[in-house]
């Protein structure tokens, strides 16, 4: 019998292929297991207390998504959006990590004219902490395969 999964961190991958790229780099040096108890596929990784799942393709399917893992998994801590991003940035690449320091509701306009656009700050000792670790963060990289 498995022990209790209990996460602190949750990945959620826009994009199913982003997922299974998460998962396979992380088995082959982390021993994640996969989870067949849950109505998505997901992976848990026991050293570092992390679950990795889709979070499906658009804001509303991944909210749905991210609602019903968090549900699931009240250990969890911190939510993680892994994927698909794009970049104006040229000296971005991808594998690169990037964390947001701000949510700018880009599609707001289409129903409603409103200037400026929506926007929210992230806030919080996880932000601080990650602002504050950027070049460690930059330097790890994922391989690509």
């Amino acid at each position: 019998m498995r022990a209790a999964i209990e996460p602190r961190i949750l990945i959620l991958c826009p994009l199913a292929r982003e997922w299974s790229f998460l998962v396979r780099t992380f088995e082959a040096s982390l021993h994640a297991e996969r989870l067949d108890d849950l109505k998505i596929d997901a992976a848990y990784i026991p050293d570092w207390r992390v679950l990795v799942a889709p979070g499906g393709h658009g804001k509303t399917q991944f909210a749905v998504q991210a609602q019903y893992v968090i549900s699931r998994f009240s250990s969890a801590e911190v939510v993680i959006c892994a994927g698909a991003a794009g970049s104006l940035a040229p000296e971005l690449s991808v594998g690169d990590v990037v964390v947001g320091t701000e949510t700018v509701q880009h599609d707001y306009r289409q129903l409603f004219a409103t200037r400026p656009l929506p926007r929210f700050p992230a806030t919080g000792r996880r932000l601080t902490l990650c602002v504050a670790r950027r070049k460690e963060l930059v330097a790890s990289r994922l391989p690509l395969m």
